[in-house]
């Protein structure tokens, strides 16, 4: 300890170079255990009682079906249809029909002449998927012709049927 203007303060020791292993941790370690730190463990940090960690902020992870479904919302048809393929892939099944129907407005839009294989491939898979009558057949297709021209109750229509 020295006295400096009055006021005692207490030294720190600092490594120094006969020191190699010196280390806060250490003679943290050793104060817990019950011992005495070796003499060559300086205890320059020991009264800290935090311990900074490094966290690596990098990008957020890679996740299709996010990416799918702000792709359909922003009507990005081509990038949309990829990322269809890829949550497929990484599923190992069919996206759901649901979202398949939410791409139907979107080829009645972008490429009409299109849209009646899109509209016919998912009405077969309804069909297959969902225990229907003939007449909630006979609904759903034409609302499904109905698409291009009045998207709004045609897709509430067919959103009741899913």
């Amino acid at each position: 300890m020295t006295t400096v203007g009055g006021v005692v303060r207490r030294c720190r020791p600092t490594r120094t170079n006969h020191e190699p292993n010196a280390s806060p941790m250490r003679a943290a370690y050793a104060r817990t255990a019950g011992r005495r730190a070796p003499p060559y463990v300086s205890s320059r940090h020991s009264c800290r009682s935090h311990m900074r960690t490094y966290v690596r902020m990098g990008p957020r992870p890679w996740r299709p079906a996010a990416e799918l479904e702000a792709a359909l919302e922003r009507g990005d048809l081509r990038f949309a249809m990829t990322l269809a393929d890829e949550v497929r892939i990484e599923r190992g099944k069919p996206i759901g029909l649901a979202t398949a129907l939410r791409f139907l407005p979107l080829v009645a839009q972008a490429t009409p002449s299109e849209f009646d294989a899109y509209a016919l491939r998912w009405l077969a898979r309804w069909a297959a998927e969902k225990p229907a009558t003939i007449e909630q057949a006979a609904e759903v297709a034409a609302s499904l012709a109905d698409l291009p021209n009045e998207p709004v109750t045609a897709l509430d229509v067919l959103k009741r049927a899913c």
